[in-house]
Parts: structure tokens; C-alpha cells; sequence
């Protein structure tokens, strides 16, 4: 059990750590207003989620359900781990549906504006879309982080 949590607790520093780290580094990419660090950090950002987000969650789902069976929650009534584990769904919706297509369009269209010598209106667009659904996609695991410390239900 001990490896579990342990496994668990690294799923959660390279899941959260990645979303914090990679939006403040985009968010001061985009503040430099130089256009190359602006394409190497939309690059950066979609490999980050490749390299950490990935594992991290996958750690995170594996290693929270293994341990909540072996605790005898139950996975078909509403408790707290089913609560998360569709909070978890729902991000995962937002970011395979929504936050990965923009930061593709934001790689191309930094690109554009790389090659163009000026920020683009699409670059511009993408950028401000990401950053509402990449808050939403963090706010909603920090209170699954909530509900995995305090199991309110």
C-alpha cells in the first residue's frame, strides 16, 4: 500500500506541477511578446502534457482507484472517488476535446506569426481560449484534490 501512495503522490506532483509550470511559462512567453519564445513555448506546452500530464494522471487514476477498492469504497454509488473520477472524466473531455486542438492551432498560428514579424488575431484567439478552458481543466482537479484529502461523502 505504501508504493501506492507513493506512485499516487507522483502522479499528483507531475500532474499539477505540469499545469502550473506550463501555464505560467506560456502566460510569460505571451507577456515577452517575442515571437520565437512565444512558438517554442506553444511547442513546449503540448510536449509538456505528452512528458508529464500524461503519466501523471494515468499514475493518479491507476493508483486512486487500486487503493480506494482496497479501502472498500465502492465504485458503482456516489462517493467521493466516483465524484472524482467523473470530475476527472470531464477534464479529461475538456482537454482532449478542447485543449489539445488550440494548443495545435497554437503552435501553427505562432508559427504564422513568427513568420509574419507580429502576434496574430488566430494566436490571439487560441491563446485567450486556452487560458479560460486551461483554468477550468486546473480548477476542477484542485477540488478533486479537495475531495481526495478531506472525503466528504
Amino acid at each position: 500500500m505504501v508504493w501506492l501512495l507513493f506512485l499516487h503522490v507522483l502522479g499528483a506532483i507531475l500532474f499539477f506541477g505540469n499545469i502550473l509550470v506550463t501555464a505560467f511559462w506560456k502566460v510569460v512567453a505571451d507577456a515577452s511578446r517575442n515571437l520565437e519564445m512565444i512558438h517554442i513555448g506553444a511547442r513546449k506546452v503540448l510536449a509538456a502534457d505528452y512528458i508529464f500530464t500524461i503519466p501523471g494522471l494515468l499514475l493518479l487514476i491507476s493508483t486512486g482507484n487500486a487503493m480506494a477498492h482496497r479501502y472498500g469504497y465502492p465504485m458503482n454509488e456516489i462517493n467521493w472517488v466516483s465524484v472524482s473520477n467523473g470530475l476527472f472524466a470531464i477534464t479529461g473531455v475538456i482537454w482532449l476535446a478542447i485543449l489539445i486542438p488550440l494548443q495545435v492551432k497554437m503552435i501553427r498560428t505562432s508559427k504564422q506569426s513568427l513568420e509574419q514579424g507580429a502576434v496574430t488575431e488566430a494566436y490571439r484567439a487560441a491563446s485567450k481560449l486556452w487560458m479560460i478552458f486551461g483554468s477550468l481543466a486546473t480548477l476542477i482537479p484542485l477540488y478533486i484534490l479537495y475531495l481526495m484529502t478531506v472525503k466528504p461523502f
